[in-house]
């Protein structure tokens, strides 16, 4: 369900500044178990992992856009990774 639910932030994410509900309808509409994702949101725990994570983003200086992909600490072009990777399997064949 999670490329499901990207799909949909990601097509209406213009709307998410105006529509602080919009990932709980988009998660309903989806027939998400939205009492879950309630829960979820206010779990002390998963707060503290994100923030956790952001703050570790904030300290590389990189851009704060995600998924990030890393290698060694710098930020890696994930095509440019999948071509590498797929060049060096061909190559072990």
């Amino acid at each position: 369900m999670y490329n499901e639910m990207h799909k949909k932030i990601m097509g209406r994410y213009t709307e998410l500044k105006n529509n602080e509900h919009l990932p709980l309808e988009l998660a309903s509409e989806l027939g998400l178990n939205i009492n879950q994702l309630r829960s979820d949101i206010k779990d002390p725990a998963l707060q503290n992992q994100i923030n956790t994570e952001v703050s570790e983003l904030r300290s590389t200086k990189l851009r704060l856009a995600v998924p990030k992909f890393l290698i060694n600490g710098e930020e890696t072009n994930l095509r440019a990774l999948q071509q590498k990777v797929t060049e060096i399997l061909s190559k072990t064949n």
